[in-house]
């Protein structure tokens, strides 16, 4: 059964209230209950249930949000006539009386009206009437008192969002506000009266795209000093290549580009014309979150004595505005575009998760870290200038720590890079080059060189050659292990390069089966053992039965073997170790000359 207004009205399109809970608001609850007539008899639960009130009752300065009701919110508009008016205080609402009566009966109220005015009053009936008035005032509940309003004190908010009560960042610090003039133009004083402060969330989205922007210029710039790059498509931004494109014309992509990094696309520039799926939904984010940064300020702009009475303005633009939310969404930050609307298998969809900040390691460090803490991991503040080769730019420059030095998988062990250097804080400054870099006309071996030095930049992984392999043979003299996929591993590299560069170190190679290599003998062979496996091959027995008898390695016998043959050539009858104990020599038996291993891949 559908509810209906407790005064009685027949409007059915309109909003119904609820009567206040009567154990949390008992005093508004009898306030409700006494304006409308024939609820004593009901119980409390009942009228809770069953009775409603329409919103033609209250007036404008009940509401709130939604449709919804203020905590102090009492009916006081077209209260029936016989119910104490002056309660309503005659409060004046521009919603239209709602009539029951037929249109004609307009006149017929006038009717009443003029005979009421002429039929002679009685004095004691006139009394009689005050007194009762009297009495029903005198009866009637206190109107409420309002809470006064204590305004929220905001003494700083985020210049991009508005958020406020929450973790802040000065913009003066970790070159916050050189990535905000980068991205949006827009100049940051310490003077000019508006906030000086962002969130962390917009001071990690303001480092993403200011990472994506050095990404951008840096690869432009390259591809300005190999013009006429051939038939080859390949992304203008990472130099990706057979993977979903977009043209730069198409959803405001260049214009996009240009608001972001400066770099104007034409069609005859002969530099690629498209971009990969990926640094589109990127552009697309940073573009709509400089569009943020630029609505914002100039609404603040507008108010430049920022106190602590602003609060109740910045909830209001930020309930009215969109754009302000706290949170970028998948909508939001795609509003400009609809580029991930007919490839739904493509990345774009997971890239806006605010735990899921791509990490930008070719910029910073690391960039704010999100944790419980909320406290900055690290950040280093030195620029300096990796592309100038390219174009007269500032970055900030690639650093990383050095315990945490790794190469891509994809690299190869000639890569060049110069200028690496080891400053105080342990970080290490990769500057790249690219003298060796050239791309021949739709050689896509080339465009793989390029891009495999680009893909080293932002993964953090660059070092020089010489670097890699001192690290590599002190690794292998430290484990003396000839598992090369263990050793690769380690590294980041393939077990290819490893041996490379092994044999280039002058290290032998053991002339045995793939299936022969084992680690270094166990240490529990001892002299009974070693003289058993001896005696065994003297007898004519092969490897493999010895295996069966001994439990003893196919490796582990042949060196046995092998120093037996070496320590008989040298003096027959006697051993280099006789005048030192068993177990010192069953202890060199196990830790062999490197050379010695084999180095083949497994």
């Amino acid at each position: 059964m559908p509810y209906m207004c407790a005064f009685g009205c027949g409007d059915k399109n309109v909003v119904l209230h609820a009567f206040p809970n009567p154990k949390r608001f008992p005093e508004r609850f009898k306030l409700w209950v006494n304006l409308v007539e024939g609820l004593e008899s009901l119980s409390e639960n009942d009228i809770r249930e069953k009775k409603r009130i329409c919103d033609i009752h209250f007036s404008d300065e009940h509401r709130v949000r939604y449709k919804r009701l203020s905590a102090l919110a009492v009916p006081t508009l077209h209260l029936p006539s016989n119910k104490n008016n002056d309660e309503s205080e005659n409060v004046s609402d521009a919603r239209p009386r709602i009539i029951d009566e037929e249109p004609g009966s307009a006149i017929s109220d006038n009717q009443k009206l003029d005979e009421a005015a002429s039929t002679p009053v009685d004095e004691d009936t006139d009394n009689n009437v005050t007194g009762e008035v009297q009495e029903s005032r005198e009866s009637s509940p206190s109107p409420v008192e309002e809470e006064p309003y204590v305004p929220i004190e905001v003494k700083e908010a985020c210049r991009i969002c508005l958020s406020f009560n929450v973790k802040m960042y000065r913009l003066q610090e970790y070159d916050l506000s050189q990535m905000l003039y980068d991205i949006t133009g827009i100049k940051v004083g310490e003077e000019d009266g508006i906030f000086q402060y962002v969130c962390f969330e917009c001071a990690a989205r303001l480092s993403a795209a200011s990472a994506f922007r050095h990404k951008a210029i840096t690869t432009d710039g390259m591809l300005q000093r190999l013009l006429n790059c051939g038939d080859t498509e390949a992304c203008r931004i990472c130099l990706s290549f057979n993977v979903k494109m977009y043209r730069l014309q198409e959803y405001d992509l260049s214009q996009m580009l240009y608001d972001i990094t400066g770099i104007k696309v034409g069609e005859e520039d002969g530099i690629f014309q498209y971009v990969c799926f990926e640094c589109a939904a990127r552009l697309s984010a940073a573009s709509a979150f400089r569009h943020k940064a630029i609505t914002t300020d100039g609404m603040l702009q507008r108010l430049l004595n920022c106190g602590d009475t602003l609060a109740d303005y910045l909830i209001h633009l930020k309930e009215n505005h969109e754009i302000l939310k706290p949170i970028l969404t998948k909508q939001e930050a795609f509003h400009t575009t609809d580029i991930s609307k007919d490839d739904p298998n493509n990345k774009m969809a997971d890239l806006m998760d605010i735990d899921d900040i791509p990490n930008y390691n070719d910029t910073i460090t690391k960039v704010f870290g999100l944790k419980q803490d909320r406290k900055i991991i690290g950040f280093n503040k030195k620029l300096t200038d990796i592309v100038k080769t390219y174009c007269d730019i500032e970055t900030i420059d690639n650093t990383i720590l050095a315990e945490n030095i790794k190469i891509n998988e994809n690299a190869t062990a000639n890569v060049v890079i110069e200028q690496i250097e080891l400053n105080h804080s342990d970080i290490i400054n990769s500057d790249l080059t690219q003298e060796n870099v050239e791309l021949n006309k739709g050689n896509i071996k080339d465009l793989c060189s390029v891009q495999e030095n680009v893909a080293t930049v932002e993964n953090m992984s660059v070092i020089t050659a010489e670097e890699l392999s001192r690290m590599v043979i002190q690794r292998f003299k430290e484990i003396k292990c000839c598992k090369l996929t263990e050793l690769a591993q380690e590294f980041g590299i393939t077990a290819q390069i490893v041996q490379n560069i092994l044999d280039n170190a002058g290290f032998k190679r053991l002339n045995i089966k793939q299936e022969d290599v084992r680690k270094k003998i166990p240490p529990r062979i001892n002299e009974q053992l070693r003289k058993r496996v001896i005696s065994l091959k003297l007898a004519g027995a092969t490897v493999s039965e010895i295996v069966k008898l001994t439990g003893v390695s196919k490796a582990s016998i042949y060196m046995i073997w092998q120093r037996w043959l070496k320590e008989k050539k040298q003096q027959p009858g006697e051993t280099t170790e006789k005048n030192e104990p068993q177990n010192q020599n069953a202890e060199k038996i196990t830790v062999l000359p490197i050379q010695e291993y084999d180095i083949e891949m497994r």
